[in-house]
């Protein structure tokens, strides 16, 4: 999903199954960069992954997916050089996924995110 993430809007309407699943990743999105602003100070480190395709029980189509691991995950939460890395979007490959900072920033997250916390 590092695409609409990248492109779309930030979704506020949940009319539907489209609709909420936009604003479910949208909003998980400006979570991490809220999180990783106020976690850094304490030495935790927040980021997010985009793992692909992972075969799973969570909706009928991931069932019959064959990839079952994302070793990335691993290699990103405990490698030496990510150990300062934090508010960053990975891909299943782990290269970081960029995206709009004006978008996707700490400040923007708690004016949106608000009324949810």
């Amino acid at each position: 999903m590092p695409l609409a993430i990248k492109i779309g809007p930030i979704y506020e309407r949940q009319k539907n199954m489209l609709d909420r699943g936009l604003w479910l990743l949208t909003h998980k999105t400006l979570l991490v960069n809220l999180l990783a602003d106020e976690l850094q100070p304490k030495g935790i480190k927040v980021n997010a992954l985009f793992p692909g395709g992972v075969k799973s029980d969570l909706l009928p189509w991931t069932k019959n997916l064959t990839n079952e691991s994302v070793p990335i995950a691993e290699i990103i939460a405990s490698e030496d050089k990510y150990q300062h890395t934090t508010g960053q979007f990975f891909d299943d490959q782990g290269k970081i996924v960029k995206l709009n900072h004006r978008k996707y920033n700490a400040k923007r997250a708690r004016k949106i995110l608000d009324k949810y916390l």
